[in-house]
Formats: C-alpha cells, structure tokens, sequence
C-alpha cells in the first residue's frame, strides 16, 4: 500500500548549536538539513550546506529563522528550544502554510 504522507522526523538535539554552542557535527548536519528543507535558500537567495560545521552562514541562518519566527536572535538553539525545532519541521511539509 502506498501512503501519501512523510514519516515522522523526530529531531532531539544531543546539546547547543549556534554561536557559543558546543555544536555537535550529527547536530549541526540535522539542524542544517531542517533550515533547508524548510525553505531557506528560497525565502533568501543563499544556500546552506550541510556539512556539520557550524560556520557564519550556519548562525546566520539561525539568526534569520528566530527572527522569522520572532525569537530572542541569539543565534544559538538549545535542545529545549522545541518550539524552533517543530517550526521547521512544520514549514518542510508538503502543503503546509502558516
């Protein structure tokens, strides 16, 4: 049987990504791939590689997603920020709108 939806994502992250974060590189990667899937390029023009290296197009992709979702921009994301966590995962899905 063939089903039409995405399987659920489930994203816990181990510890801080972001600036001042001990940013793991399996955290960083994940966190990178959401920011994309969840139209970043798009929505700005600049491409983010996932890559795992937290690097200044990583934070600045950060900074503009809090911003977007009018957060505190720290440019760091805890494993308690869920709330930033199930924003991108709401944006990647098909047919989602705000």
């Amino acid at each position: 049987m063939r089903r039409n939806f995405h399987e659920p994502q489930v994203l816990r992250l181990q510890s801080s990504v972001g600036i001042c974060g001990v940013n793991y590189a399996d955290d960083v990667k994940a966190l990178q791939v959401m920011m994309m899937e969840a139209g970043y390029q798009a929505a700005t023009g600049r491409a983010l590689k996932a890559d795992g290296q937290c690097n200044n197009e990583t934070n600045e992709a950060i900074i503009w997603y809090q911003r977007l979702l009018t957060m505190s921009s720290s440019g760091l994301v805890q494993p308690t920020d869920q709330w930033f966590i199930q924003a991108l995962k709401n944006a990647s899905q098909p047919m989602w709108r705000p």
